[in-house]
């Protein structure tokens, strides 16, 4: 009888810490799988601890009374960062500077170009400029011309007008540029004949004369108008000018003019002074025809 009592005693003890070591070993798995740790406190912790320092974590044995166990060392969690700046060195590999070419390159493109480009640069610029500028010259001398025997052809148009409408003759006077016998001033005057002597006339300048811009002139030898006895000559002044030798033609009341009739109108030729001077000829002249009949004047031009 205290055999089989003594036998059933044992056998609960037996289960008693059977029981109580299985209950340890879920305990223990439960604690490694969710350790209670408080996350504020574990944040205030990280932030305070060096980045290198060690981390202990609670040890399940301790939480279920045990006796602790030591704490083993557990690396960071945020490896250190590379020299250059770039993620956490393997293992077994060192890091490596960067390359300085690409850097190199971009601060040449910011800085812009070099002495020796901009040196090329104004060289072909005035191999250009050298190229062009005897056109351009000649551009600038032409335009002159154009605009020369337009303004004569008006001004010759103002005198016609001014004939027919106030019924009075008007003489077109050219005044010659210094002692070379060519003329660069134009102006118009109204000839009246005196009450006592008919024959002689007063003139009085009805328009400001027209000064050709050096170095054109109206050629004496390259204008037909002014050959032989076309057109009378005298000495006189342009308004606001000196006196010099002029020579003129008249547009009488009814249009017509004293230049003579021939099969080819008379004409006045614009050129510059050293071309009209040279003997190679005349480059680009500006040629007026005037009718003689009419006074109507054309204009010519290459």
């Amino acid at each position: 009888m205290f055999d089989l009592i003594r036998r059933m005693l044992r056998g609960g003890a037996g289960r008693c810490a059977s029981f109580r070591a299985w209950a340890v070993s879920e305990d223990t798995a439960a604690a490694l799988k969710k350790p209670r740790i408080n996350p504020r406190r574990s944040r205030i912790i990280a932030s305070t601890q060096p980045e290198n320092a060690l981390v202990s974590h609670p040890d399940p044995a301790r939480l279920l009374g045990v006796p602790a166990s030591p704490a083993r060392p557990v690396a960071s969690a945020v490896a250190p960062a590379r020299r250059f700046g770039g993620p956490g060195n393997l293992p077994g590999r060192e890091s490596s500077p960067p390359n300085p070419a690409p850097e190199k390159a971009a601060l040449r493109s910011a800085n812009g170009f070099t002495l020796v480009e901009l040196l090329a640069v104004m060289a072909i610029a005035l191999v250009l400029l050298g190229l062009t500028l005897p056109a351009l010259q000649n551009l600038n001398r032409n335009l002159g011309i154009t605009d020369a025997g337009n303004r004569l052809a008006a001004l010759m148009e103002r005198a016609r007008n001014h004939a027919t409408t106030t019924q009075t003759v008007v003489a077109v006077r050219f005044f010659e540029a210094g002692s070379d016998a060519e003329y660069n001033t134009v102006a118009l005057f109204a000839l009246n004949a005196l009450e006592s002597d008919p024959l002689t006339h007063t003139s009085e300048p009805i328009s400001s004369p027209l000064r050709l811009p050096e170095p054109l002139i109206v050629s004496r030898s390259l204008s037909s108008a002014m050959d032989g006895g076309a057109m009378g000559s005298g000495t006189g002044a342009p308004p606001g000018g000196a006196a010099s030798g002029y020579r003129e033609f008249l547009i009488f009341p009814n249009g017509a003019t004293s230049l003579p009739s021939t099969e080819v109108n008379p004409y006045l030729c614009i050129a510059a002074r050293h071309d009209a001077e040279a003997n190679a000829g005349v480059k680009n002249p500006c040629v007026l025809s005037i009718d003689p009949v009419t006074s109507r004047v054309t204009i010519y031009r290459k």
